[in-house]
């Protein structure tokens, strides 16, 4: 007979842990719904920016816009930010871009060497690698770096792909790699200026899963990049992706997000491979030559 209230009390307590663990789920749940929907508004609305973006990055593309812009008004701009000018100029010096081994100590002949697009390319990066260190910004300061470490050497990766298998060009894979998970990163920013609290590890991984690729595309589209990053940038997580036609900067993001995961051994067979008829000895190869090059490319990209 004593042992019944003692059960019937494990019992209350089993089912009043159950309802207090759905009503959990269910706020969490309308919680996320709740942010979903904050990011589908901002997604249909057209425009749509990255919340804390430097402003040097706002005059930087107003001044490429201005078919009247001069290069040396241009090298004068960037020389006055010095985090952004000593970025060109370790990009200019780089490996990659110093065939004749000059090193360059000014903005204006870097910006001649590196190109126009290039040096749009890197004010966009330069800027995205400096959010991390906005204050607004410090609750999700180590996960935007981590965020930082995967573009760069994604980054890297698409580079030196996109090079050994002549497929588009190195410089745009580079960016494609570098803003691949922008997304990502605007998810975060937004998630801190909103009001109704914080979502769960779990949750926010699904949000970004499922928004990453949109709401990245749509920055790409108002940063007017080239029309192959934009798609590249929609479509590198579809593995069975059909292509038409040759293979494209979307096969090179494809593989190097790949590599970046380390998944060499899947990477083969993946459909974006098989157009570039990258082997696994090919990819092999490749990963063991380039390394020294992508941790040039890394530390030339570092924020």
């Amino acid at each position: 007979m004593s042992e019944t209230p003692f059960e019937l009390t494990l019992e209350d307590d089993a089912a009043s842990a159950a309802a207090k663990t759905e009503e959990a789920t269910a706020d969490a749940s309308a919680e996320a719904f709740r942010f979903v929907e904050l990011l589908a508004g901002e997604l249909s609305g057209g425009t749509i920016e990255l919340p804390y973006l430097p402003d040097i990055a706002m005059r930087i593309r107003k001044m490429m816009n201005d078919p009247e812009c001069s290069l040396q008004s241009l090298g004068k701009t960037l020389s006055a930010e010095p985090g952004l000018a000593a970025r060109l100029l370790r990009m200019a010096n780089s490996v990659q871009y110093n065939r004749t081994g000059k090193a360059l100590t000014e903005v204006t002949p870097a910006i001649n060497r590196l190109g126009f697009e290039l040096v749009r390319n890197t004010c966009w990066t330069y800027a995205l690698g400096q959010m991390q260190r906005q204050e607004n910004l410090r609750p999700v300061a180590d996960q935007l770096i981590a965020q930082w470490e995967i573009s760069t050497d994604v980054a890297a990766l698409a580079f030196v792909v996109a090079r050994e298998t002549n497929v588009g060009q190195p410089d745009e894979a580079l960016m494609a790699g570098m803003i691949h998970n922008v997304g990502t990163v605007y998810i975060l920013s937004r998630m801190v200026d909103w009001e109704e609290g914080n979502l769960s590890r779990e949750t926010l991984n699904s949000v970004i899963r499922d928004w990453n690729c949109s709401i990245g595309t749509a920055i790409a589209e108002n940063w007017e990049l080239s029309e192959s990053t934009v798609e590249a940038v929609a479509h590198y997580r579809e593995l069975d992706r059909i292509g038409i036609g040759n293979p494209d900067l979307c096969d090179v993001l494809t593989v190097a997000v790949c590599l970046h995961e380390g998944k060499i051994a899947e990477a083969p067979e993946l459909a974006a491979a098989h157009r570039m008829k990258l082997t696994l000895e090919m990819m092999t190869r490749l990963m063991d030559e380039v390394n020294e090059e992508r941790k040039t490319l890394q530390k030339a990209l570092a924020a």
